[in-house]
């Protein structure tokens, strides 16, 4: 058992035991060091071939409260995120997706390479728990043909992994300001053929404001398991379940008076949001050669979403299922990888009326229905990547993205208004890019081209 804390008895209690093997070791003696591994450059980037991406390790993640993704991701260049609660985040890549009020679009998220951004190009980030991370690698911009070609580019999160033939149990606990608790306990276990790691967090805070406590609960299993000599499995579940009061924006009064208010129609509504959120995926890999091989990836996600409002109260669920798959490999001197990615959401939402002005003070009680929607959306993307060094310190990469996109919107209150509902199928878009890196004595030059694929919001 391993418990993590902070602070300076613990700074001390390691100085102590320096400074005492110190005086104890014969000028003259040599010290014999353990093997030193750097984990933040052992870990290998994704972006395919010359894309140049940014990465951040564990380490990164440990220097920040556990609770403070944000400023742990700010650390890399041109990435952003705006943090209004720790359920409400925005996520900004050069700029792009500063104009979302309150979510995070125009980029296409991963989860150890399962996607997990929405039919309507919306990724949430405050579905993982920052411990559980292991890395966040950023390709900026649209020249991730593997990863889509969204506007603002790709964000590719990655689980710890195992420690190599070691069974451990890590308990971290964190307490903090405002009766927040925080404790994450996992279990993980390597040997030959087979790693695995089972992770359970939970967090809980009042907040700094009225209206907002935060409470949430996780379940992470993540596990490799070989089934041949050129063919392995992985299984990834995530579980998500968290409720968080919603204290609303404040105006210039409040803030200036007193920053803890919470608008009276979201307090006399105790308005909050209630997050039921599951992602499963299923991996095979087979190595056909030393230089091909293919990793195809089937998956499922649901959320269930209960928001009241003070205008009214949102209720809503989703059901995403998908498959991925990618090959790679090397002919004569390029590299090159291929593959495709279908998914297909099915998205149920109906508002209804909230009457907490007649519910004596006890909040949200929810009235008559106001409105019935269902929406079906589906994409299709087709990729394709070549890299080849042309001389020794030039290298070009193409790459080419074909988006399909369909969307299907059902007003079912008002099934006899035909007005009502809208279906779209759009035209295929054909999205190439152009890379081309000159290696320099101390550096680098890179220079891209790329064509944009147009978000639905």
């Amino acid at each position: 058992m391993k418990l993590k804390t902070k602070g300076l008895p613990l700074f001390a209690l390691l100085f102590v035991l320096q400074s005492f093997s110190q005086q104890n070791q014969p000028k003259d003696s040599i010290t014999a060091l353990e093997e030193v591994i750097l984990t933040q450059d052992a870990i290998p980037k994704k972006a395919t071939g010359i894309t140049s991406s940014s990465k951040i390790s564990a380490q990164t993640f440990e220097r920040f409260n556990p609770t403070d993704i944000p400023s742990a991701i700010n650390q890399i260049s041109g990435v952003y995120i705006l943090s209004g609660a720790i359920n409400t985040n925005r996520i900004t890549i050069r700029g792009i997706g500063a104009r979302t009020p309150y979510g995070t679009n125009k980029l296409r998220m991963y989860f150890n390479g399962v996607p997990v951004t929405n039919g309507t190009g919306v990724s949430t980030i405050e579905a993982y728990d920052v411990e559980d991370l292991g890395a966040v690698e950023v390709i900026k911009g649209p020249k991730a043909s593997t990863y889509g070609s969204y506007l603002g580019g790709a964000i590719l999160l990655d689980t710890k992994a195992s420690v190599e033939d070691k069974t451990q149990l890590i308990n971290s606990f964190t307490v903090g300001s405002y009766n927040m608790l925080k404790d994450n306990l996992t279990f993980s276990h390597s040997e030959s053929g087979l790693n695995i790691s089972l992770s359970y967090n939970h967090l809980e805070t009042d907040g700094f404001r009225q209206n907002s406590r935060f409470e949430r609960d996780g379940l992470l299993l993540n596990t490799q398991f070989r089934t041949g000599q050129k063919s392995s499995m992985a299984l990834l579940v995530n579980y998500i379940d968290y409720t968080a009061q919603i204290p609303s924006s404040i105006n210039q009064t409040d803030f200036e008076e007193d920053p803890t208010r919470a608008p009276n129609n979201w307090l006399e509504s105790q308005g909050f949001e209630a997050n039921d959120y599951i992602l499963t995926g299923l991996s095979h890999t087979y190595q056909f050669s030393e230089t091909f091989e293919n990793t195809t990836s089937i998956f499922y996600t649901y959320l269930d979403h209960y928001e009241p409002r003070p205008f009214n109260i949102l209720d809503e669920f989703t059901n995403g299922f998908g498959v991925r798959s990618r090959f790679t490999g090397k002919w004569a001197k390029a590299d090159f990888s291929f593959g495709g990615e279908l998914y297909k959401d099915e998205y149920h939402w109906g508002t209804f009326e909230n009457l907490y002005e007649e519910n004596n003070g006890n909040g949200s009680l929810q009235g008559e229905q106001l409105s019935d929607n269902t929406e079906f959306r589906r994409q299709l993307n087709l990729f394709g990547t070549v890299t080849y060094p042309i001389t020794t310190q030039l290298t070009a990469q193409f790459g080419l993205n074909v988006n399909k996109t369909h969307y299907d919107f059902r007003d079912l209150f008002n099934q006899g208004d035909t007005n009502a509902s809208a279906e779209r199928d759009f035209d295929a878009i054909i999205l190439p890019n152009l890379g081309i890196r000159y290696q320099l004595k101390n550096g680098e030059l890179y220079a891209n081209v790329s064509r944009v694929f147009p978000t639905l919001v």
